[in-house]
């Protein structure tokens, strides 16, 4: 990949005006169809080993390779921040990429995992790299606590902290300010920006309208990236809150936090009347800051806003920052989006076109101070947390970012051979729907089958067995999925085992009540199934498998007896765990199994692998 010069315009003079034009340059002139495709061929076969979607997605970035200038690093880490802002925690405590908001993070992922392709560095796949993504261990409301008293048209305000703290909020009413100049002491990451006082970007120079005195600052033909420093003229004070009750946040700001101290866990404190908090705060805050002067002569203004999130490396998301007068203290980059952040900034009262005489790297720096608006009980209540979250085993509950990955339709990391799952599926959810309340989904009552659909699975330390490949697919399926159900699925393409094909047939009723009408109950499940061991012979046995779940009464047209029947999230569990003791007992070559429910003397599901014995063999 050719090097690219670029230009630093940390100190252009201010009569210079930057700015994105209305529609970012989409056509590509010679230069950068050279940047792109060296050889266009070898990228075009790559590109049908993908599924249609995909590849499709990955075309579209040839259009605009708006990532080209980024070093290795930053598309490690830039997929990493994506990754962790698709999946959220559902309110069965899993991880779950069914949301309305997958589409746009599902493919700035494959804009960026192009961009790496294109260079031939595709990052390794690290766990490591999930810095703003929780794991499931820790402490949260209990699963009755899914929708605190939130009223649907509320408009609330929350604040993730240790209980102490939150306590001495609500009863004593000290704020305690940060400042943008400060690091955060908490060892989480979601709370430690470093780009509260200086704004960096870097844009390809083709996305970006220059006009003034050009003739100060050199921008040629060469120069492929314009490096921009945006510093604030001061520091400044904030108090931050969220927008959004999500309980994901409680693992987020876990910190330093002690588990088995109740004070020092992380609460959540629920502001209910926002419009009297927010005056409380105005008024305390002119109270404290009146009469003060900033170093420059100017006074202090406090100001209270929705904090906007930018992508950094995506010219039109940072237009407004280019913007003459922006609240430059009001902009975050966007691997903080998931937090949705609500903001109370205190800073001197400069007017636009001033700037101060210190160099803009060193100007004064404030101390964190408190502020008192008094006892707030009247318009507030702390949710505690109270259970570590509760999963089976079975489910994906470690940040296995490869898995991750592909749970959002992607296939990484690049170069590593793949196993495709063809499923269909009946859409019955979708989360985060609420604009407040992200724990809650919308569920339609008779959902839309949809065919066609595409898991890729990575093979891993050369397990190139079929019943592994299977139990990574209900994995993922859960989590792409999640709150769906699995109609049907078969292997679609498998490298070094060939041939293989199973049927899969879902036997419960086909229409299943909202979570409302269900009732959690423990059933057993027996599986009676087929395998053949090394030396060919044909085993048949019966594992029985209990767990709680989800369970309804369900009848036939005309037929006034009603049967409890399990709900098809709770015999996928059962289908993980059963899969799961198979791996435990090292049985590789399964034929078939029947899924029954003995206790209501229902079949559930069926799965044949006809050809298992000769593929296996072969493989």
């Amino acid at each position: 990949m050719a090097e690219n010069s670029s230009g630093d315009l940390d100190k252009i003079p201010q009569e210079i005006q930057i700015s994105v034009p209305m529609k970012a340059l989409r056509t590509l002139n010679a230069k950068s169809k050279s940047r792109i495709l060296a050889d266009g061929e070898p990228n075009d076969q790559r590109l049908k080993r993908y599924p249609a979607d995909e590849a499709g997605i990955r075309r579209q970035y040839y259009e605009d390779r708006y990532l080209y200038h980024l070093n290795d690093e930053e598309i490690e880490e830039r997929i990493a921040n994506i990754i962790a802002n698709s999946i959220h925690i559902s309110s069965s405590g899993v991880y779950s990429a069914n949301n309305r908001y997958g589409f746009y993070w599902q493919k700035r992922l494959i804009h960026t995992l192009e961009e790496a392709c294109l260079r031939g560095k595709c990052p390794e796949a690290s766990s490591i790299m999930l810095k703003h993504m929780p794991d499931l261990n820790f402490f949260s409301p209990s699963s009755e606590i899914v929708s605190p008293d939130l009223s649907a048209n509320s408009a609330n305000l929350y604040r993730y902290d240790k209980i102490k703290y939150l306590k001495n909020l609500r009863k004593e009413g000290k704020i305690y300010l940060r400042c943008a100049s400060t690091v955060d002491s908490s060892s989480d990451s979601a709370r430690n920006d470093n780009n509260e006082i200086l704004i960096e970007i870097r844009l390809p120079a083709d996305s970006l309208n220059f006009s003034g005195r050009q003739n100060e600052v050199t921008i040629t033909d060469d120069t492929d990236t314009i490096n921009l420093k945006i510093y604030q003229k001061s520091d400044y004070y904030m108090f931050c809150l969220s927008q959004i009750y999500d309980w994901r946040l409680f693992g987020n700001f876990t910190g330093d936090s002690v588990a088995n101290d109740e004070d020092e866990q992380i609460g959540c404190l629920v502001i209910t009347d926002v419009n009297e908090f927010v005056r409380r705060v105005y008024d305390a805050a002119n109270s404290a800051f009146a009469g003060r002067r900033y170093e420059t002569g100017h006074s202090f203004s406090i100001v209270a806003s929705s904090v906007k999130y930018y992508d950094p490396f995506f010219a039109d998301e940072c237009s407004e920052l280019l913007s003459y007068g922006s609240n430059l203290s009001l902009f975050k980059r966007f691997e903080y989006s998931y937090q949705r952040e609500f903001r109370f900034v205190i800073r001197p009262n400069m007017p636009d076109a001033f700037y101060p005489q210190y160099p803009h790297d060193q100007f004064p720096q404030f101390e964190r101070e408190f502020i008192e608006i008094g006892n707030i009980e009247d318009i507030s209540f702390i949710l505690t947390p109270g259970v570590k979250l509760k999963t089976s085993a079975n489910y994906l509950m470690k940040q296995d970012i490869t898995l991750l990955a592909s749970a959002l339709g992607t296939s990484f990391p690049e170069g590593t051979e793949r196993v495709y799952f063809c499923y269909s599926v009946e859409r019955r959810e979708v989360g985060r729907t609420h604009r407040q309340n992200l724990m809650l989904k919308r569920q339609i009552g008779h959902g839309a089958q949809v065919h066609q659909q595409m898991i890729s699975i990575p093979i891993v330390d050369g397990k190139n067995d079929a019943l592994n490949f299977i139990r990574q697919f209900y994995r993922i399926f859960d989590v792409r999925e999640h709150g769906n159900h699995l109609i049907g699925f078969r292997i679609q393409r498998i490298p070094d085992i060939n041939g293989i094909e199973f049927d899969y047939m879902l036997t419960l009723p086909s229409h299943q009540p909202s979570d409302k009408d269900m009732e959690i109950k423990e059933l057993s499940f027996e599986f009676s199934y087929e395998y053949l061991d090394d030396g060919d012979s044909l085993h048949r046995l019966i594992k029985s498998i209990t767990l709680r779940g989800a369970t309804y009464y369900s009848g036939s047209p005309g037929d006034n007896r009603r049967f409890l029947t399990p709900s098809r999230g709770m015999l996928h569990g059962a289908e993980m765990a059963f899969l799961d003791y198979l791996s435990e007992m090292k049985v590789r070559n399964l034929k078939s199994y029947i899924c029954s429910c003995p206790e209501i003397n229902r079949r559930c599901s069926e799965f044949n692998m006809p050809e298992m014995n000769n593929a296996q063999n072969n493989g």
